[in-house]
């Protein structure tokens, strides 16, 4: 039997990763990114207290883009 081969998978994966830390990054760094679906300005939402707030993460104004983070205290 043969063993399936990742290396499609494993290279696609590892694009994605490296394509959204380079948003974080820049987002961070003050610029302004823009989603590659509808071209609006991304918006980092950071850590909230605050009852029903929305999880941090990056976010465009109409959902193309979600990338949720984790923050640690």
């Amino acid at each position: 039997m043969s063993k399936p081969d990742f290396t499609d998978v494993n290279k696609s994966a590892a694009k994605n990763f490296n394509n959204q830390r380079n948003i974080i990054k820049d987002l961070c760094r003050g610029k302004m990114v823009m989603c590659t679906e509808c071209n609006k300005p991304l918006e980092m939402i950071g850590p909230s207290k605050k009852p029903g707030s929305k999880t941090p993460g990056i976010y465009c104004k109409k959902g193309c883009t979600a990338i949720e983070l984790e923050f640690q205290e």
